[in-house]
């Protein structure tokens, strides 16, 4: 049996909406890991996470190539913004 994962993947920098991010994930029961820059694939594949969150659009678009990668998975993909 697979066990499903409990870890959000959180890329971008914004300290402030990370800290409040995992504050809610943890009531969840689920772990928010901060990657900065752009990870690669391999990287955030081998977190095995359950939600992948960007900081912006502007973001999510820098990171293009790696979204199309995962969007193969079965791993959700959003923006969180304030």
């Amino acid at each position: 049996m697979k066990l499903l994962s409990t870890e959000i993947v959180w890329i971008g920098n914004d300290p402030s909406l990370a800290y409040l991010l995992s504050r809610f994930a943890a009531r969840c029961g689920c772990q928010l890991s901060v990657l900065n820059g752009i990870p690669s694939t391999e990287e955030i594949q081998s977190r095995n996470p359950r939600l992948i969150l960007f900081s912006s659009m502007e973001s999510l678009e820098s990171t293009q190539t790696l979204v199309g990668k995962l969007a193969g998975g079965e791993i959700p993909v959003g923006v969180c913004a304030t």
